[in-house]
């Protein structure tokens, strides 16, 4: 019976520091040093290091995508102002002198005269062009 106890004992303390160990994230190595489980702090730095140099690599792709959509935009608005002019020219039987005739007629909106990347749009000739 006492043996009984005794070995009750035993696995009853073995099994609790078993799972204090894994709840405080510890392991045990030989000769009773404790080490806690986790990322060193070189293994840290190597990733930022990482994620720094791929974020870096990322920007000036990301401007030169935007720089592309913004040109894009803008030849298609100076596509926009040609189609107003003929309209115009229909309407009036002469062209426009400048953008403000295009506005004013209510074929363009104030946001039509000028692109997203802030180059204004002006009309020459019966013509729109980006200035």
């Amino acid at each position: 019976n006492n043996i009984l106890c005794d070995v009750r004992n035993y696995v009853s303390f073995r099994i609790s520091n078993t799972i204090d160990a894994f709840r405080h994230n510890i392991q045990y190595i030989k000769g009773g040093i404790e080490v806690k489980k986790g990322f060193t702090m070189l293994e840290m730095i190597i990733v930022v290091c990482i994620l720094s140099i791929l974020f870096l690599l990322t920007i000036p792709n990301i401007q030169n995508v935007i720089n592309i959509v913004d040109d894009k935009g803008c030849k298609a608005l100076v596509k926009v102002v040609d189609a107003a002019i003929v309209e115009y020219k229909l309407q009036y039987d002469e062209y426009p002198t400048d953008i403000l005739d295009l506005v004013n007629a209510g074929l363009l909106s104030e946001e039509q005269t000028q692109c997203s990347n802030n180059k204004t749009i002006i009309v020459s000739e019966g013509q729109a062009y980006v200035q």
